[in-house]
């Protein structure tokens, strides 16, 4: 079900995602907290369905990925502002790469010669879509304190995807450890810390 985190960039795409300003006219941690309340609400029905429990101590390994994934969420929010959305949609895919090379070393994943010609086309593709766009690059090396909203953007998603690679790694690793709990108990809790987190990422801005 994280697909259903990608329905904000969704909208963004729609134009719901219209900046004033500069600036997105709504809280993104507002939005995130409805979308992850969803979620966790689907997965608990699910849960409750099925003849299970949800009266159960949640894993506090669930707060990793929880905690990467609410980073991103509201990165993606970010990036719209500096790239348009076809870009940012573009170099999120990077994300399959820096997954597949975390699995590989951390998770001992094993890819065949094909899977790894494919990360390496994609990669290449990646690269050379931005090849336009190298100048705004070199003078951003030259000159760091004039950077274009582009290079920004660009550095962002680099971050963000190596973030949710990181989550989507350590999500894979910490459910097939609890592989004896249903997948919707798996993904309440998975869900319930993204609610917390974004709650306090929402209380934080008020209290700055």
């Amino acid at each position: 079900m994280r697909e259903w985190s990608v329905v904000a960039r969704r909208l963004i795409d729609r134009g719901v995602a219209r900046q004033v300003d500069g600036k997105l006219p709504y809280n993104t941690f507002v939005v995130m907290i409805l979308v992850e309340v969803f979620k966790a609400a689907i997965s608990a029905a699910f849960q409750i369905q099925s003849g299970n429990s949800l009266m159960k101590t949640p894993s506090l390994w669930y707060a990793l990925p929880g905690f990467c994934y609410m980073i991103t969420d509201n990165l993606t929010f970010v990036l719209m502002t500096l790239l348009d959305p076809a870009t940012v949609n573009l170099l999120w895919n990077g994300k399959v790469v820096f997954t597949a090379l975390l699995m590989y070393f951390v998770l001992g994943s094993v890819f065949t010669r094909t899977k790894w010609i494919a990360l390496v086309m994609l990669t290449a593709s990646l690269i050379l879509s931005e090849v336009p766009k190298l100048s705004e690059l070199q003078s951003a090396a030259r000159h760091p304190n004039e950077a274009s909203p582009f290079v920004w953007g660009l550095v962002l998603t680099l971050v963000g995807t190596m973030i949710v690679s990181g989550g989507n790694v350590s999500c894979e690793w910490i459910m097939k450890k609890d592989k004896e709990e249903t997948l919707f108990w798996q993904n309440f809790q998975l869900y319930s810390f993204g609610i917390v987190f974004n709650l306090v990422g929402y209380a934080s801005q008020w209290a700055a």
